[in-house]
Parts: structure tokens; C-alpha cells; sequence
């Protein structure tokens, strides 16, 4: 299992602070040059501006699409080296238990496909898995944060394929689950937390938002769509009676909640 930190190759006090908790650890990982706002593969990647305005009342930025072109970048190597990934940004502490947790993510990864690793407890959530010391939860309602999570190879080919067009931020993206089909697990208790590097963000170009009454009527009602398709998706899939949710990547490739493509269905798991 790999520990792969996305950091600007220019945030030396980010990547300095990383270096010294992880060599406290006794942790090998390896720094992921982020993507700039300059440098990022433009052209490589397909942006739905309008989509972004309906979800987000405004446009994507460019630091924003770098941000994602780099989890992207991330997601990308774990398919070609066909290993579980740790993907961390470098605004995060280690807590404890990170340690011990290691084992039983090795032992969950693959199985269940995406697992956050730093996020907030929420009401909408259900055991679907106890170990020794950790559980993992399936979360109906996500928080914004990328900063850190397990991602398997089988669910970053998804992604991949998933994530084009861009319609937000990698955040927004991860929250949609019912749109790119892999349900969001968390591990509890959290072994990661923002630090105190995360107040000052690097994304430093998001436009304040001011929207007209008819604006914002319109992105109630998209979100109204949105709160309906992820009941569905709820509804078809429940840990406890879904075949599809004890598959071996977590992903749900229902015809009935995607359009799924012959190369969508070469990643599906096996029945």
C-alpha cells in the first residue's frame, strides 16, 4: 500500500512539516508534484463550466481544476502500478492511531473501494464493517475535504472515467457519490486531521458568490434534483441486502441509476 502526499513542489513549509511527522512515524511515502494553475494538462481535461454554475453558483477556477487534474494524476498511478493508495494533501496531521490503522485497511481496501480517513461524524451513517480496534461507515451525506483517503485501483479506473467532464471541485466530486456509483466509507475512529497549515489555503483565486433571487431559485431546484437522485441511489443500494454493496470495489454500476458503457461494465466487479 502506497502513501502518496500531493504538495506544490513550492510549499516548502507544507512539505517540511510532512517530512518531519512521517519520519516521526517511520513511514516511507512519496511526494505527488501538484499541478498549478499554469501548469496543469489543460487540454487533457474536459470542463462543464455551466454544470460547475449549477452546483456551485459560480465557475471552476483554475487553481480548482489543478487541484483536481492532481488527485487525478494520483489516481491514475494507482491503476498503473494496480496498488491501494493512502492519498494525502499536505495540510494534514497524523493522529495516533494512524498507525495501528494501517492493517485494517489493508484488510477493507480493496473490498470496499474508497475510505476517508479525516472527515466529521455525521448523523446519515451505518456500520458495515467492525474490526478489532476501527469500524468502518458507510456515510449517506459527505463533507467537502480530499485530504485524505484509501482508494483502490479498481475505484480510481472509475474515477478516471467518471471525472470528465469536471463539474466542480475533487471535493464536490467525491460527494456526488450517486453520480459516480462508488459509495463513501469512512473509518471510525478518524486517524487524521486538517492541521493548522489547512487555515491558510492554496486554492486562493474562488470568486465571492452573489447570485439574483432567480439564480438561486434555479439552483434550488437543481438541488432538489440532486437530493432526489441520491435518495434513489440509497434506496436501490442498502448495505444490507445489496449484493452490489459487498462487491469486492464498492461500486455500483445499476443501469438503473447509470448509462454504464462496455468500458464501465470491463471495471464492474465480479458476480
Amino acid at each position: 500500500m502506497r502513501i502518496v502526499v500531493i504538495s506544490l513542489s513550492t510549499a516548502h513549509e507544507r512539505r517540511a512539516a510532512i517530512i518531519e511527522q512521517f519520519a516521526q512515524a517511520g513511514l516511507q511515502f512519496e511526494f505527488c508534484a501538484a499541478f498549478t494553475a499554469e501548469t496543469q494538462p489543460i487540454q487533457a481535461i474536459d470542463v462543464d463550466q455551466q454544470r460547475c454554475y449549477r452546483n456551485m453558483g459560480r465557475y471552476l477556477t483554475p487553481t480548482e481544476l489543478a487541484c483536481f487534474a492532481s488527485h487525478r494524476r494520483v489516481w491514475l498511478q494507482a491503476v498503473q502500478t494496480n496498488e491501494t493508495c493512502i492519498v494525502f494533501e499536505d495540510d494534514i496531521a497524523l493522529l495516533p492511531d494512524f498507525l495501528s490503522c494501517l492493517p485494517f485497511l489493508e484488510q477493507v481496501s480493496d473490498h470496499y473501494g474508497f475510505i476517508r480517513l479525516e472527515t466529521k461524524p455525521g448523523r446519515r451513517q451505518k456500520t458495515v464493517y467492525e474490526g478489532k480496534d476501527f469500524q468502518l461507515r458507510r456515510m449517506y451525506r459527505c463533507p467537502w475535504s480530499a485530504a485524505a483517503y484509501c482508494i483502490s485501483p479498481a475505484t480510481a479506473a472509475g474515477f478516471l472515467e467518471r471525472s470528465t467532464p469536471v463539474y466542480g471541485p475533487v471535493d464536490l466530486f467525491f460527494k456526488h457519490y450517486w453520480l459516480h456509483g462508488q459509495a463513501i466509507y469512512r473509518i471510525e475512529p478518524d486517524v487524521v486531521r486538517l492541521s493548522a497549515l489547512s487555515a491558510f489555503t492554496t486554492i486562493s483565486d474562488r470568486p465571492e458568490i452573489r447570485l439574483s433571487s432567480s439564480k438561486r431559485l434555479k439552483r434550488q431546484f437543481y438541488k432538489l434534483q440532486l437530493f432526489y437522485r441520491r435518495a434513489v441511489f440509497n434506496m436501490l443500494h442498502q448495505p444490507e441486502n445489496s449484493q452490489q454493496a459487498r462487491s469486492p470495489t464498492g461500486l455500483f454500476l445499476d443501469k438503473r441509476v447509470h448509462n454504464t458503457t462496455e468500458s464501465q461494465r470491463s471495471i464492474a466487479p465480479n458476480r
